[in-house]
């Protein structure tokens, strides 16, 4: 992370935490520790390596945000509008959040994806999903 930081200066280079379709069992077996402890010693590494910022699930960003502050900045995928029903979501539903409460714990940037791309009418999803920002910024 240092060396492509080093080499791409203006690049903001992201480090990710626990893919947010895991959940405390998958973390116990391939990181013998429970989630949140995975997320923070990535974390930590990634802040080590002065890298910009982690991808990791909105659960985790309250927790983040206290530890390092405005160092990183924290971006979050598996956010699900309250009005998206993703058929198929891998995603943990423990880890997920909606848009307005990532926002209110603390995320600088959410990631929407299959609910928008997936909706019988991403343009309508889209607006949809800003009401739901706005009401966080409000």
């Amino acid at each position: 992370m240092q060396a492509l930081k080093a080499e791409l200066p203006d690049t903001e280079v992201l480090g990710v935490t626990v893919l947010t379709s895991l959940a405390d069992a998958d973390t116990q077996a391939m990181f013998t520790c429970q989630t949140e402890e995975a997320v923070m010693r990535f974390a930590q590494v990634a802040a080590n390596a002065n890298i910009d910022g982690l991808i990791s699930s909105p659960k985790e960003v309250e927790m983040l945000r206290a530890k390092f502050g405005l160092v990183l900045s924290l971006n979050t995928p598996a956010i699900r509008p309250t009005w998206a029903i993703v058929p198929g979501d891998d995603q943990n539903p423990e880890r997920i959040m909606t848009p307005e409460k990532a926002i209110r714990a603390g995320a600088d940037r959410i990631v929407v994806g299959r609910p928008i791309v997936g909706a019988k009418s991403p343009y309508d999803a889209v607006m949809r999903t800003i009401d739901e920002i706005a009401m966080a910024t409000s």
